[in-house]
């Protein structure tokens, strides 16, 4: 069950990002790098 509500979830927050016209690929580029970039200063 808590993989379903998981699921529901980041599908809603995909949605809402996707209504707000957010782009995907930055928002992940972000999130990945940015604990390397803050390790590093």
């Amino acid at each position: 069950m808590f993989d379903v509500a998981l699921l529901l979830e980041f599908g809603l927050r995909g949605y809402v990002l996707r209504l707000f016209l957010f782009e995907a690929a930055p928002l992940l580029m972000g999130f990945v790098l940015g604990p390397l970039l803050a390790c590093g200063f």
